[in-house]
């Protein structure tokens, strides 16, 4: 299983060598959902839908982090990641 986050603006997915890919090919493959969810987390990235591609060619799977609520953890982009 292939585990990516793309973004749900412009379906842009994080990029191996930092900020956005426009292809799955480009893009920074996860171990699992989990360490996918806690580099959002961490890295304070919304917006975004985290993706489990099974190796048949079945439907992904679509996962939905939320932005923290108000008065929490900032909900900023983290810089290094700009939209191309």
């Amino acid at each position: 299983m292939k585990v990516f986050i793309r973004d749900l603006e412009t379906g842009h997915y994080v990029s191996r060598v930092g900020g956005w890919a426009a292809t799955q090919n480009e893009a920074l493959a996860f171990v699992n959902s989990i360490t996918a969810l806690e580099f959002c987390v961490t890295q304070r990235i919304h917006g975004v839908e985290i993706l489990l591609i099974g190796s048949a060619a079945t439907t992904p799977l679509r996962l939905f982090p939320r932005e923290a609520p108000p008065g929490t953890a900032s909900g900023a982009t983290m810089p290094a990641f700009h939209h191309a």
